[in-house]
């Protein structure tokens, strides 16, 4: 099996394959042999040194707000109105600190309308993030760890994981929604019961614990092409439920943020050895007439999230990714395949067999 396996024939996108720049593109002389020797000094010495001055950085800063987040839930429990302001402040500067402390500085949030009058596009420019409440849903493309981290921090939300296999879905911690990205897409222990989407959303807005984040493509890709959706949305009403479309897109040129495959630490470590990150954020905020034309809810917000992160939709689904940790396990180990599917076997390490797409997003 080849990895053109996992090419697209419509879009000639790969989207699973982690993506990294060249370090002198062709074209570039003297600049791009200067950015090369530089990128050689920082990744030997400096990167080292700054990413274990970040991690750490991070995780103190990260380990203090989470206590007095903590402490104040339990202060504030009698009153949930109250509770529920703090877990967004605590959530916003905690959450924004630490991705400060990774390197993005600066976090580009841009708002997009669907095609509307002049009236209603000034009603939605006077909408901010806080007019996404507890229950709404958001439904956003998945790239990184980082798309968590910055969802957390602007909205304090209720995660979910779906499962590969059935398209269950099921409210899960900021913890196991950052720990499971981009891991083996595991099923879900049978033993447990499944809510349904809307379910999820109803105890989100009795709690008041904020609006329920989905994505629906139940894996991560390299920010090159959406893949396809895991059905989840069945029981979601789109007059009774807003939804709002939020399409995450990295920038880079020495490193890229995205991560689909391979070590998390060594990713992290990576991240985190870049003087500066770039996230640019697209947000279609929820209005009615977003929903008033005729069609399936999924096509109208497969074509909202087409629009906000201008990428666009690749034949492979959650199961295609399953497959790609499969071969890519299987050069690692110099192996003709995998006999299971099994979670444990997640690969840790970026084979040297297997050749990196050299591409800039």
């Amino acid at each position: 099996m080849s990895i053109a396996r996992w090419r697209d024939p419509a879009t000639g996108v790969n989207p699973f394959l982690p993506t990294r720049a060249l370090a002198n593109p062709a074209g570039e002389s003297l600049g791009g042999t200067l950015r090369a020797s530089l990128a050689i000094a920082k990744n030997s010495i400096i990167g080292p040194l700054l990413a274990a001055l970040k991690l750490v950085l991070a995780a103190g800063i990260a380990m203090i707000f989470a206590a007095a987040c903590a402490v104040s839930r339990i202060a504030l429990s009698p009153f949930p109105p109250l509770r529920r302001s703090s877990d967004v402040f605590w959530a916003f500067v905690g959450g924004r600190s630490v991705l400060f402390i990774l390197g993005f500085f600066y976090i580009r949030c841009d708002q997009h309308w669907m095609k509307k009058g002049l009236r209603e596009r000034e009603q939605l420019k006077r909408m901010t993030s806080s007019s996404i409440g507890s229950g709404d849903i958001i439904v956003a493309n998945h790239s990184s760890y980082i798309d968590v981290l910055y969802l957390f921090a602007m909205y304090a939300p209720t995660f979910t994981m779906i499962c590969p296999s059935t398209s269950a879905i099921r409210p899960v911690s900021l913890m196991t929604a950052l720990f499971r990205t981009g891991e083996y897409p595991s099923p879900f222990d049978s033993s447990i019961s499944s809510p349904r989407l809307d379910e999820i959303c109803d105890s989100a807005g009795a709690r008041l614990s904020g609006p329920v984040v989905v994505f629906p493509e139940a894996t991560t890709t390299n920010n090159r092409g959406l893949l396809q959706w895991a059905n989840v949305f069945g029981s979601v009403d789109a007059s009774k439920y807003k939804i709002h479309v939020v399409g995450l897109r990295y920038l880079f040129r020495d490193f890229s943020p995205t991560y689909t495959i391979g070590g998390k630490a060594n990713h992290m470590i990576g991240l985190a050895a870049q003087f500066a990150n770039r996230l640019d954020v697209r947000i279609c905020l929820y209005s009615p007439q977003n929903f008033e034309a005729d069609g399936d809810l999924v096509d109208r917000l497969k074509d909202i999230l087409t629009q906000t992160t201008r990428l666009k939709f690749t034949s492979f689904s959650v199961r295609d990714k399953q497959e790609f940790f499969d071969y890519w396990k299987a050069r690692r180990d110099g192996t003709s395949g995998r006999k299971s599917r099994a979670p444990s076997a997640t690969p840790k390490n970026t084979p040297s067999k297997v050749k990196i797409e050299n591409k800039v997003n």
